[in-house]
């Protein structure tokens, strides 16, 4: 069985992790926003959310 080229797994794997990464963070901010306010500002921030 041929393995798939190492640069196309590579990049694969970072967008993976970016699509997580933005996953996470909403749920973080969403969750622990309100003992650490500056994670909830910083996401609203990223996401776009004025007020």
């Amino acid at each position: 069985m041929p393995r798939p080229p190492r640069q196309l797994m590579f990049w694969l794997a970072v967008g993976g992790v970016s699509l997580i990464a933005d996953v996470l963070m909403n749920l973080a901010a969403d969750r622990i926003g309100g003992a650490i306010p500056g994670l909830k500002t910083l996401n609203d921030y990223r996401t776009r959310r004025n007020g």
